[in-house]
């Protein structure tokens, strides 16, 4: 399996803030996101990434 991009990891970030305006997290293990050691140090699959960004996208959604 392929490791997540740097753009996958930033985009989870950037979701994660938006839902969680203070304090901003500018990395993975400064996020409450249910992750691995492994994961939050950005040692994710491109599928497991793409699988925490739609669940961040559908409770954003949820919000508005």
């Amino acid at each position: 399996m392929t490791d997540a991009t740097d753009k996958q990891i930033d985009y989870i970030v950037s979701l994660w803030n938006k839902l969680n305006p203070a304090p901003a997290a500018r990395f993975l293990s400064q996020t409450d996101i249910p992750l691995s050691q492994r994961q939050k140090r950005g040692g994710m699959t491109k599928v497991e990434a793409s699988a925490i960004i739609d669940e961040l996208k559908a409770e954003l959604d949820s919000k508005n």
